[in-house]
């Protein structure tokens, strides 16, 4: 975690209390209910393509998807827009903003994982004077951006965490690599 200090509704949870889902299907993905990766390790990407190191970082992001996707991993992007002038609120227009960076960051490839849009004002995140980009980021105390949040497959928040320690634990729970440790 990053060394400022911030409060989220999940920070004063008991272990055993899980996390609600978002409420709204990914705009890449309709038919997909972010409720559904109940049962598997839930990573949630908060990320913004007005960013560069959030654009940057996507192709490592995709490719753990791809190693671990049917391993027990979900990942979620959680695009957060504070653009109230012009506010990105359909797949149509992030694919518009996308379309220079799929050629020439992600090798012309899309997202194959849901992503959800959050539009919106700025946002106090719950117990602080922080702001985050919309009441999403605000609930899970996200305040910069990128931001991973990992949530075990009973639905409770373990943290914050970064692709590399996601890849290690995800590692410890594969049968090819030794020691099962687990998430």
């Amino acid at each position: 975690m990053s060394s400022t200090t911030y409060r989220s509704r999940w920070e004063n949870r008991s272990e055993a209390e899980p996390v609600s889902f978002i409420a709204f299907p990914p705009a890449n993905f309709p038919g997909v209910k972010l409720a559904d990766p109940r049962g598997k390790w839930v990573l949630l990407d908060f990320w913004g393509y007005w960013f560069g190191p959030c654009v940057g970082r996507m192709p490592e992001l995709m490719a753990l998807y791809d190693e671990y996707k049917d391993k027990g991993l979900a990942v979620i992007g959680i695009h957060c827009d504070g653009e109230q002038d012009a506010p990105l609120d359909t797949v149509e227009k992030l694919d518009e903003k996308l379309k220079d960076i799929v050629t020439s960051t992600w090798s012309g490839r899309d997202l194959p994982f849901p992503v959800a849009l959050t539009c919106g004002l700025e946002s106090f995140v719950t117990g602080g004077e922080a702001t985050a980009l919309g009441p999403v980021a605000a609930d899970y105390g996200i305040t910069s951006y990128p931001s991973l949040m990992l949530i075990d497959p009973e639905g409770n928040v373990v943290g914050l965490t970064n692709l590399r320690d996601v890849k290690e634990r995800l590692q410890a729970l594969d049968p090819a690599h030794e020691g099962r440790a687990g998430l």
